[in-house]
């Protein structure tokens, strides 16, 4: 998560409430205090992350890599990245 900008990010934890809790990739304590040391680089005028704000990012984004659109067949982290309109419902595992 560390060589993406704060843009993608933000986009990214933007995306977790629509993410079915059935679906989400699993994320072990561990995995949250690497992402908050990441966030904190990658918002540092923000101060301190929160882990509850971290496990969202990261679930979104592991949930990100893992989804396609169903027409483009580009995963859902490419076309956040690029900046295109995200349909969540486009997309599928």
């Amino acid at each position: 998560m560390r060589r993406e900008n704060e843009e993608t990010l933000r986009k990214l934890h933007a995306q977790y409430p629509k993410i079915r809790s059935t679906e989400y990739p699993e994320v072990h304590n561990s995995e949250v205090y690497e992402s908050i040391q990441d966030l904190e680089f990658v918002f540092p005028q923000d101060g301190k992350v929160q882990p509850r704000y971290a496990k969202e990012t990261k679930i979104s984004y592991k949930y990100a890599l893992t989804v396609r659109h169903y027409i483009t067949n580009k995963l859902l982290i490419d076309d956040v990245r690029d900046g295109e309109r995200i349909v969540f419902n486009n997309y599928y595992k």
